[in-house]
């Protein structure tokens, strides 16, 4: 899915963890592809700190970071989203039992747009927060 990126790659999750690498690789070689993350802040206990700065620094500083998120989401193109309860961890891809669904239904996909964005409008511009985390 991420591979078959024309135009732009949304990623909201609580963590990233192994696949900071392969989007690095994708970004760098598809230099026309608008690429945005919402994750936790690199504060958290579950945060990849060195890929969440390897992605900020590919792409220019388009990740935000946010304490509230909980959904897992993959949005590509316009045209298709995962949406998952898998973090982008190992435990979530390989080690637990997880489920999601992948998607070009369109009205589903705008659907998705429109929440990713209004997350990504209340989100924080740096992926260290300052902001208190909620119990």
């Amino acid at each position: 899915m991420l591979h078959s990126a024309k135009s732009e790659i949304k990623i909201l999750s609580p963590c990233i963890e192994i696949l900071h690498d392969e989007l690095i690789k994708i970004i760098t070689e598809k230099t026309e592809l608008s690429f945005k993350m919402i994750c936790r802040p690199k504060d958290d206990k579950g945060a990849n700190r060195k890929g969440i700065d390897l992605l900020n620094k590919h792409t220019k500083g388009n990740c935000k970071s946010n304490w509230k998120i909980q959904p897992r989401m993959v949005i590509v193109d316009k045209h298709e989203v995962l949406i998952s309860s898998s973090d982008l961890d190992r435990n979530g891809l390989i080690d637990q039992y997880n489920a999601g669904i992948w998607t070009r239904d369109k009205e589903t996909v705008d659907e998705a747009i429109k929440f990713f964005e209004n997350i990504w409008t209340v989100s924080n511009d740096k992926t260290q927060s300052k902001e208190v985390k909620r119990s």
